[in-house]
């Protein structure tokens, strides 16, 4: 299951620490956005989560995955890239019942080409159904933001729907799949 959290910053993550650069207004305003998050992420019972606009402030207990991972449950954890999670203020991420699943090898974050330049690279994992054989590769892209701070000429809004620099978006797609066309271990499932 995929989901933007849209800027899920949980403060200093010990109910203070508000307003964060981005998300939450308050403690208040964070927890009405925790709990309908929570709520619609454990609804369809998924065994893997690949969410985007993670607030990018590590892994330790109180990092906003960590408390993602605790408010969905015991079974869950998370994927780590510490050190490679890029220069932005938000980042994706990577949860999954560890009753259920099993990551394989070890993360890659995509931090080549376009992406060098990047603040969020993709983040990638391989993943195995308990008892089964068969794995799958999971990647979670943040590819275009709709902001326009900064946009001059032709890369402005021109109010279609498609934001400021609606060339860029082409050229990140391609670059992502070249980048994991070298994971030639497992097929590659693109979706559009």
């Amino acid at each position: 299951m995929t989901m933007n959290l849209e800027n899920y910053f949980n403060g200093d993550g010990k109910g203070q620490g508000f307003p964060t650069t981005r998300g939450a207004a308050s403690a208040l305003a964070f927890e009405i956005q925790h709990r309908r998050l929570v709520e619609a992420l454990r609804r369809p019972d998924p065994d893997i989560l690949a969410v985007t606009e993670l607030e990018n402030d590590g892994y330790g207990a109180a990092s906003a995955i960590a408390q993602l991972a605790r408010a969905l449950g015991p079974k869950w954890t998370f994927v780590k890239t510490p050190g490679a999670d890029g220069s932005d203020q938000i980042r994706t991420g990577l949860l999954y019942r560890r009753d259920r699943i099993v990551s394989e090898t070890q993360p890659e974050r995509l931090n080549t080409g376009l992406f060098s330049q990047r603040g969020r690279p993709p983040l990638a994992q391989i993943f195995r159904s308990r008892g089964q054989r068969l794995a799958i590769q999971v990647v979670v892209p943040h590819l275009k933001s709709k902001s326009c701070r900064g946009a001059t000429g032709q890369n402005q809004d021109k109010n279609d729907g498609q934001a400021a620099t609606p060339n860029a978006a082409p050229k990140p797609h391609a670059q992502l799949s070249n980048g994991l066309s070298s994971y030639r271990k497992y097929p590659i499932l693109l979706a559009h």
